[in-house]
Order: structure tokens, then sequence, then C-alpha cells
């Protein structure tokens, strides 16, 4: 046992063997910020897709109480509309009480 220790850390001292764990510690910080990017970048995705989900389901409410139909040409409608989109069109049913 004391050999295989004794050979382990002569190898270690190696430059080349040094330069490998070297290498290997900066593959493994990039594969984690990588994999922190990836999730700092689904959490997000999936707040935005919460936040349009929300502004949908408030048009939907708001058009339902002020006795405004909903459509399938305005179910489309609201189906392709992005963050802004939806804010900018609750905004309208808001000020005008009717379907812009």
């Amino acid at each position: 046992m004391a050999d295989a220790k004794h050979a382990l850390e002569l190898l270690s001292r190696e430059p080349s063997a040094q330069r490998i764990a070297e290498m290997r510690r900066e593959a493994e910080i990039a594969r984690r910020l990588d994999r922190a990017e990836d999730l700092a970048e689904g959490r997000e995705q999936g707040l935005g897709e919460g936040r349009r989900a929300a502004l949908r389901d408030t048009v939907e409410s708001f058009c339902s109480a002020s006795g405004i139909e909903l459509d399938d040409e305005r179910r489309a409608t609201l189906a392709s509309l992005d963050e802004a989109g939806l804010a900018a069109l609750l905004d309208a049913l808001f000020a005008r009480r009717a379907w812009p």
C-alpha cells in the first residue's frame, strides 16, 4: 500500500499529470457554468410563459365579465401574442371596454 501511495505521489508531481488535472478542473468548472446558464435560461423561459398565461387568463376573465365574445379568431390572436402584446391588448380592453 505504501508503495502504491509513493508511486501516486511521484506521478502527481509530474508536470504533465498536473496539467491534465488542471484541465479536468477547468472542464468541470466550464460544465458547471454551462449548466447554471442553462438552468437560468430555462427558469426565465418558464417565468415568461407563466406571465403570458396569466395575462391570457386575465384577458379571458375580463372579456367574460364584460360580455365581450371570444370567438376562435380572437382566441387565436390571444395564443399568438407575446407578453408585451398581451399587456397592450389588456390595456386596450380596460380603456375601451370592447375588443380593439
